[in-house]
């Protein structure tokens, strides 16, 4: 071992402090945590925080409030918070359990806020995700048609609109009713025209305006550069998805 002023590892020295290091270890993606590193210094951000939290409770079952790790960002202070709570014997937060799909659904608090600035600012882009991905190869267009229409099968998120009742949001979830894949042939052009006109509709999809009330929340294109060349666009509202999904 050597000293955390040094710059140097410190291993972990209780079984918590192991448990709780290989967990550090697994949500920032690292070969090894010492128990005097700061997870913030480490590469930590509040998603990430998260992300640790929810393994704390999985392993330790215990609920330790997020504040904790950012009054004791480190695998040794961590412990000893974690250590305080399983002696004590706290309650654990009962389980996330599935609601019926019947009635309308509420928003959390980061959709309402979402839902209140899109009313603020209608057909506004500042909240949408997307994303370009070159695929180079044969392409069995179908199957990725097929492939992106059962993820929105099976992700609700991705079939959900948000409508207005009696002043109030709203979530509905939409009943999956096929997926279809728009495609955009740009191969008849020169080369360079093909790399300006890819570049031109990849900024044009990602500035488009999602209509919450309508959807779908959840777009998808595919731009034919030639043969064995093609550009994937993908699009979300952010009210639907975050970086973590």
């Amino acid at each position: 071992e050597y000293a955390a002023e040094a710059g140097r590892y410190v291993a972990p020295r209780t079984p918590t402090e192991e448990v709780l290091a290989g967990i550090w270890a697994e949500v920032l993606r690292l070969e090894r945590v010492g128990v005097e590193e700061s997870f913030f210094e480490l590469g930590g951000h509040s998603l990430l925080a998260t992300r640790l939290v929810s393994r704390i409770r999985e392993v330790f079952a215990v609920e330790l409030p997020l504040r904790a790790l950012f009054e004791g960002p480190t695998v040794a202070e961590l412990a000893v918070r974690v250590e305080e709570m399983r002696r004590a014997g706290l309650p654990v937060l009962p389980p996330v359990v599935p609601v019926e799909r019947t009635g309308a659904l509420p928003l959390s608090f980061a959709q309402e806020r979402l839902w209140f600035i899109d009313r603020l600012e209608p057909e506004s882009a500042l909240y949408n995700i997307s994303a370009a991905r070159r695929l180079e190869g044969a392409l069995d267009e179908a199957a990725l048609e097929r492939a992106l229409g059962e993820i929105v099968r099976r992700h609700e998120a991705l079939r959900t609109v948000f409508a207005e009742a009696g002043g109030s949001p709203v979530q509905v979830i939409a009943p999956f009713g096929g997926f279809a894949l728009p495609v955009e042939d740009l191969s008849a052009p020169g080369e360079a025209d093909r790399e300006a006109a890819v570049v031109r509709r990849a900024d044009e999809e990602a500035r488009r305006a999602f209509d919450l009330s309508a959807g779908p929340l959840f777009r998808a294109a595919l731009l034919r550069v030639g043969a064995e060349d093609h550009v994937l666009l993908l699009s979300m509202h952010h009210i639907v998805s975050d970086g973590w999904s």
